[in-house]
């Protein structure tokens, strides 16, 4: 019960991993975001209303990080850590077949698996979808949907920003996930919910 506050309160994106991995020590995760929700339940206003969305964010990302879920994720700027530096880019294309050749074992052994790299178009896609068929892997296209401003704002906040320049050349480029790519396609607002699906008859949240 102590805990169910922290979710509450604005955290810069790339806490937000780790808080809850520590958060887990000490409370089931599923639990402690219920209790946070249902501690707003009743309120009004604009206070209110940013700490619900805090706590959904607190959720998608302990969803991403596999806290539960999720056995294995595999992350390209990890792999270019490991390297040298995530914002070196020369070697992409030895990181990525590392990142394939480990995606492509963990599915092998019947993992969960989130695959963690800026995907922003169908050809940039295509590889790792290939694996997903070789091993048959009911695959899911999570699809971040939000407008530029937004995006910005929350890209200042990263820990390892690049000039605003890069991120709106993706947009740009950006081609999203339709129907019919993946088995199953959730659009997510800048709220954090999932307010569309394509490829399901389950009610998601």
């Amino acid at each position: 019960m102590g805990l169910h506050e922290a979710l509450h309160r604005d955290f810069p994106d790339e806490e937000r991993r780790a808080g809850p991995a520590r958060m887990g020590l000490a409370a089931d995760l599923g639990v402690l975001h219920a209790v946070s929700a249902a501690a707003l339940a009743g309120r009004a206003g604009e206070a209110a209303a940013e700490a619900h969305e805090q706590v959904e964010w607190s959720m998608l990302h302990a969803e991403d990080a596999g806290l539960p879920g999720v056995d294995r994720i595999v992350s390209m700027d990890v792999l270019r850590e490991e390297r040298s530096s995530r914002a070196d880019q020369r070697a992409n294309a030895e990181v990525l077949r590392r990142a394939l050749e480990e995606l492509d074992a963990a599915l092998r052994e019947g993992a969960t698996v989130v695959w963690d790299a800026t995907a922003l178009n169908r050809h940039q896609r295509s590889r790792v979808l290939a694996v997903a068929r070789r091993r048959g892997a009911f695959v899911t296209h999570a699809v971040a949907m939000a407008p530029e401003e937004i995006l910005l704002r929350r890209h200042a906040r990263r820990e390892h920003p690049v000039p605003d320049a890069v991120p709106r050349r993706q947009l740009r480029r950006f081609d999203p996930p339709y129907p019919g790519e993946a088995h199953r396609t959730w659009y997510v607002g800048p709220d954090g919910r999932i307010g569309d699906v394509a490829g399901s008859l389950e009610e998601e949240r």
